[in-house]
């Protein structure tokens, strides 16, 4: 099948549009005030859409503009500057250089994978509050990978649906 230029231009722009608002969807997820429970129990929103990025879309994304978005996420939540954007660029190099490997296993394994780099996000945030004097709960650390491993499968199927729309 032959292909136009301008089909080409116009997927990689829906594409770009897509990838935006998916992040504008994850850092008001975020945002959105919670009781102390289901902020304890839902992992980083802003983390599983960058994760499905990385895994999914092919295009050159680099880890200067998860910094950014690290950053505006630093900025919209109150926390630390610069929190968000190191332990994202830290994640996003794990994906990167795994991301043959997990692009290619069935989804409810990428889910586990998932779980796991949510147990490890939190864990990096741990130590960098337990460095600057802060306190979090254990049930905070470790609860997140579940909701995350259960989320992982409806944002793919959801993500997919979405791209496929033409």
């Amino acid at each position: 099948m032959i292909t136009s230029d301008y089909d080409i231009h116009r997927q990689k722009w829906r594409i770009r549009c897509i990838w935006c608002l998916s992040l504008l969807v994850a850092m008001m997820w975020n945002v959105i005030p919670r009781s102390h429970v289901w902020h304890a129990v839902l992992p980083d929103g802003v983390f599983i859409v960058l994760i499905y990025w990385f895994l999914i879309d092919n295009t050159p994304r680099g880890l200067v503009s998860v910094f950014f978005i690290g950053l505006l996420t630093d900025l919209s939540l109150g926390s630390l500057l610069g929190l968000h954007a190191m332990i994202y660029s830290i994640m996003m190099f794990a994906v990167l250089r795994w991301r043959k490997v997990l692009s290619a296993l069935p989804i409810w394994q990428q889910g586990l994978v998932v779980a796991l780099l949510v147990v490890l996000f939190n864990g990096l945030q741990w130590t960098v509050f337990a460095q600057v004097g802060l306190s979090m709960s254990a049930w905070s650390w470790l609860s997140p990978w579940i909701a995350g491993y259960c989320i992982w499968p409806l944002l793919v199927v959801g993500m997919q649906a979405v791209m496929l729309r033409r």
